[in-house]
């Protein structure tokens, strides 16, 4: 069964091709503004927002058509942005979502949203035992759970899948690294809780 698992940003939105649960393909769409002040190597700029969104769903269209999957999981809109971006990140999500739904055979029924929490709490167990806690604060007895940052999104990736993000680094032209994480993690989560 294949299946697409995307994590989407205007800056760099990553995608993971499954197939049976495994990662088979890992692309990563990058796009900025003409307006930078830096223009990075292998960063599509555009003259709009509206444009580089056009650019993204060109894109998944492209890898979806491709790669005909049965079901699409995203990272769902996270609850406590606020602003200008979390505003173009709600436009980039339902955007990218109906331009699969009407440029491919996929049915609303075979799109899956994850939250970035879902995403983060799984991740968590696959950190060794060790860095899944911390201790409570003011020397109170007992652990919390770690908090999930992008370090520990990576880290917690399996070594046989650690080739997803090869190559990778968090900024510059070889940026994506925490994306690819992202959308891993994103299918990971699907494949385990919702796959049916």
């Amino acid at each position: 069964m294949t299946h697409v698992s995307i994590d989407q940003s205007l800056s760099k939105t990553a995608a993971i091709v499954w197939e049976d649960g495994e990662p088979v393909e890992v692309k990563v769409f990058k796009t900025g503004s003409l307006s930078a002040k830096k223009h990075i190597e292998g960063v599509r700029h555009f003259d709009s927002d509206d444009e580089r969104i056009d650019h993204i769903c060109e894109e998944l269209w492209q890898l979806v058509g491709d790669n005909q999957p049965c079901t699409v999981s995203m990272e769902g809109l996270s609850f406590g942005s606020t602003g200008n971006v979390a505003r173009q990140l709600a436009g980039l999500y339902f955007t990218i979502r109906n331009s699969l739904y009407n440029g491919t055979e996929l049915q609303w029924n075979q799109f899956y949203s994850i939250s970035p929490t879902s995403a983060k709490s799984f991740a968590r167990d696959f950190l060794p035992i060790e860095l899944q806690t911390v201790p409570k604060p003011s020397g109170k007895a007992g652990t919390n759970k770690v908090k999930m940052d992008k370090h520990l999104m990576i880290k917690a990736v399996p070594e046989v899948h650690s080739w997803v993000y090869s190559g990778y680094k968090m900024s510059g032209k070889l940026a994506g690294l925490d994306d690819i994480c992202d959308a891993y993690w994103i299918g990971r989560y699907w494949h385990k809780n919702l796959n049916k």
